[in-house]
């Protein structure tokens, strides 16, 4: 197949003046957070993430920085289910969102709604801790549905 040098420099002009395909928000990932939440923490930062879960990606990301640079990055996307089997929001969801996101000292804190691929639907509320050193795992607690 033959491609002339006239369209591969106008491909070329149409990439570099549309770089949306391209963009990476500092997090490794090609896409923007639709929330972003940080704490400093003396040398480092604790950074979360949070995406859309339909459209981007349904985990949210959790970063310790010092700078530009990443000292560490987790992707909290591994939970328990009502009955303690374990679930990943990548693949075994039909549906999820996260809520109420707050960081308070050293704790992330959020609720996760999930709606399993199965038949079964429950609230979490979920927390992990951080230091400057480390992030450490969620812990959550399944809470009744308001009704």
């Amino acid at each position: 197949m033959k491609v002339s040098l006239g369209r591969l420099a106008l491909i070329g002009v149409l990439g570099a003046l549309f770089p949306c395909c391209q963009a990476d928000a500092g997090n490794g990932y090609d896409m923007e957070p639709t929330l972003t939440l940080s704490q400093p923490l003396g040398s480092a930062t604790f950074v979360y993430q949070q995406f859309d879960a339909e459209v981007d990606f349904p985990c949210p990301l959790v970063s310790l920085k010092a700078g530009t640079k990443v000292l560490a990055t987790k992707e909290l996307c591994l939970y328990k289910a009502r009955d303690h089997s374990p679930f990943d929001l990548r693949k075994d969801v039909s549906f999820n969102a996260i809520r109420d996101a707050a960081i308070v000292g050293h704790r992330l804190s959020y609720t996760l709604d999930v709606s399993l691929r199965r038949p079964d639907a429950f609230l979490q509320k979920c927390s992990l801790t951080f230091s400057d050193k480390a992030i450490g795992e969620p812990e959550c607690q399944l809470v009744d549905r308001p009704e």
